[in-house]
This record gives structure tokens, sequence and C-alpha cells, in this order.
């Protein structure tokens, strides 16, 4: 654990240095969500100094108790309600007080982009790519066993330009639901899923209309993965 916070202490700080921003939730985890970026400056909240220290220092290494309590108001469409019931699928016997939004007990999240937007279409992109070079230099990025990008097109992994095979040092294996119109890909970084060190989910962006199968199968995925690599 001491490694892990430690190996955090050194990416938060390049973030600053870099005016990027960090993420929220527990450092200690297993499970990386990655997203598109910050929907406004109120989830923002205190970033950097202040989160880092509430990350390293709350018992659970959560920054938030309930992360509902941050929002104006609740919703289906919300990207953390998707997160949430995830984590409920990788995770069946964890205490969890239902409507309580607490995901980020057993999970940490960061995003792609370090510029705030309600909608992806619209939102500044020019820092994705030093973003992707931190990712892939980052000890503490590196050193979750699950890492789920849901942030579509802002990562590619096609033809000759292989982001996330470089970025996670994994391989394409399998499409998630083939018959289905949400899907996600599935990658990891041996010949066996049952004898790899990481996998990576590549999926769309969690916000919106959601089919619950992709994200039931999503952690379903996670929840194989770490049983049978990870001692879950």
């Amino acid at each position: 654990m001491t490694d892990r916070y430690l190996l955090f202490k050194e990416f938060a700080q390049e973030c600053s240095n870099r005016d990027f921003y960090i993420g929220q939730g527990n450092p200690n985890s297993m499970i990386l969500f990655v997203g598109c970026e910050p929907n406004n400056t109120n989830e923002l909240k205190v970033i950097n100094n202040r989160h880092t220290f509430e990350c390293l220092n709350e018992l659970n290494g959560k920054s938030y108790k309930d992360l509902w309590q941050i929002r104006s108001k609740e919703g289906e469409g919300c990207t953390w309600s998707k997160y949430q019931k995830i984590i409920d699928t990788v995770y069946p016997k964890r205490k969890h007080i239902a409507g309580k939004l607490d995901f980020e007990e057993m999970a940490f999240c960061t995003e792609l982009n370090n510029v705030c937007a309600r909608h992806s279409a619209y939102a500044k992109k020019n820092t994705i790519g030093t973003k992707l070079e931190l990712f892939k230099e980052s000890k503490f990025i590196q050193s979750f066993p699950v890492v789920v990008l849901a942030c579509g097109s802002y990562i590619v992994n096609q033809g000759s330009n292989r982001q996330i095979d470089n970025i996670f040092g994994v391989s394409f294996h399998k499409v998630g639901l083939p018959d289905s119109t949400q899907n996600y890909w599935i990658h990891y970084d041996g010949l066996d899923y049952d004898k790899s060190n990481k996998l990576v989910i590549h999926t769309r962006q969690l916000s919106g209309p959601i089919n619950n199968e992709l994200l039931f199968s999503i952690g379903n995925s996670i929840k194989s993965f770490l049983e049978l690599n990870c001692d879950l």
C-alpha cells in the first residue's frame, strides 16, 4: 500500500507541474476508470494539493463519502452512476447502501482531457496527447491491473495506430458484446486470459442512455479477470 501511495504522490506532483487534472478516488484500488473530461468545475472540486492530501489521508482512500453530495441533482445519465453499476457488479458482496454513490472506495478515476466541458464534441482536446504520454510514463497509472478506458475515440487502437497497445503493454483479444450496438473491446498482456497481469477495456463514454447489459458485462469481465489473476 505504501508503495502505491508513493507512486500516486509522484503522479499527482507531475500533474500539478503540468497543470493537469489528477483524478479522485482510492489510489490503492485495483481498478482505474479513465473518462473523457470533467463535466464542470463543481465536479473538479479542489484539485492537486488538497485533493492529493484527501486521497492519501482518508481512511478508505476516498475524497468524498457520497458523490451525490457534490452534484446539483441525481440522475441515471450521470457517468458516475454507470461506474457505480460496474463496481457493484465486480464486488457483489461489498457492503453498499442503495442509492449511495460510493464506487470510489474500490476505484480511482481520472480523465484524458484536462479541460472541463459539458459535451465532448465541443471540448478543446489539445492536451490529450501529452496526457497519454504521461499515462505511459507513470508508474502509478501502470500499476493498475484493470483499466477501463471509457473515453471512446479519445484513444484509438486501429490499424497501425495502436495507442492502447503501446501505452499499456497489451494486445487486443476480443469484442465483449459482439451482437450489441453498445460494445467494448478487451485487451490483456498475456497470451491467455487467466495468465495475464493487466486487463484493459475500451468502450464509449459512459454517460447518457447506456444499456445495463454493457455495464454488467464490463463488470463481469473485470470480476472474472480479478478472480483468475489477482485473488479477488
